[in-house]
């Protein structure tokens, strides 16, 4: 039973890091898209 619970923990461990693996990965993109913009705007 024990191992159950740590098997649970560690999927849901691997979600959320997941989930703010992708928010990270979403503000690079985003923060590239404004550094394009803004260098367009410059030329």
């Amino acid at each position: 039973m024990g191992e159950k619970w740590i098997l649970d923990d560690y999927s849901y461990l691997c979600k959320t890091l997941n989930l703010s693996n992708n928010l990270v990965g979403q503000i690079k993109m985003e923060g590239k898209k404004w550094a394009l913009l803004k260098n367009m705007r410059k030329n």
